[in-house]
């Protein structure tokens, strides 16, 4: 009887490792794969960023996204030329519709381009995704951001000035409306996780001068993931998970880099 309990035992555990082992198939990843870390919980760059930031009077921001502050005095203009047409084409000339003869229409009119504005390099809802982490990782530091659109926009109303070119505006918007300004452009950059990078820029309003200039891929902390081992046709060899941060992750990483290499700046100002 106890050599019989005994042999039930050891099958019993036995069928229960069997079970628990992963289950290897050749040129195939494990069945059990090993999950990924959590990302590794990252500096604490808030705190010191906040008392220097509160010592310094809590300057105002104003943000001008993937566009920059520069040195154009004067808009540039050009003239675009529309022509409308319709209705069929003519054997002789014009246009028919309807079996009107229709003439062409030729409309021209102004338009300002916004030489500051540069290309996006993300599809716009990834560019959007990115935008809104950056801003709310610093507002959450308790920024006081202010909006380049919205400083514009009511700077023009404020002094009512119609016919003024509009980099007069913007510049009386920087002047009044901030106290820092940040300019932050997409570089691209293969080897950043989304393909681009960040030049930060921030510039003191009163006084013009240059507090911080950097650049930075903006990659997020996290743990290195596991490796583990994958039966091939040859053996065993080892793989390592790849690891791809999402957009949010990248863009609060961007605004700690920010906050990293400003708040000492913001002490000796």
């Amino acid at each position: 009887m106890r050599t019989f309990t005994l042999i039930t035992i050891v099958f019993a555990a036995g069928t229960v490792q069997a079970q628990t082992q992963p289950d290897w198939r050749p040129d195939q990843q494990p069945v059990a794969a090993p999950a990924l870390p959590p990302p590794l919980p990252s500096t604490d760059v808030i705190r010191p960023f906040y008392a220097a930031y509160q010592a310094a009077g809590k300057p105002r921001i104003l943000l001008f996204w993937n566009t920059t502050f520069d040195e154009a005095t004067t808009a540039t203009r050009e003239t675009v030329e529309v022509t409308n047409r319709g209705g069929d084409r003519s054997p002789y000339g014009g246009y028919w519709h309807g079996g009107e003869f229709v003439h062409t229409e030729h409309t021209t009119t102004d338009q300002v381009l916004d030489s500051e504005k540069k290309p996006g390099i993300l599809g716009a809802e990834s560019a959007v995704e990115l935008e809104v982490a950056f801003r709310q990782q610093l507002q959450d530091a308790g920024v006081r951001l202010m909006d380049r659109a919205a400083s514009i926009r009511f700077t023009q109303a404020q002094k009512d000035r119609s016919g003024i070119d509009p980099k007069l505006i913007e510049a009386d918007a920087v002047l009044g409306k901030s106290d820092l300004l940040l300019e932050v452009v997409m570089v691209f950059d293969p080897n950043a996780p989304l393909g681009a990078g960040f030049k930060v820029t921030v510039t003191d309003v009163k006084g013009g001068a240059s507090l911080l200039t950097f650049y930075t891929p903006a990659m997020p902390m996290s743990v290195p993931p596991r490796p583990y081992y994958q039966a091939t046709s040859t053996g065993f060899e080892q793989r390592r998970p790849q690891m791809t941060p999402s957009v949010s992750e990248v863009g609060a990483a961007l605004a700690r880099d920010l906050m990293q290499s400003l708040g000492p700046r913001l002490s000796a100002r």
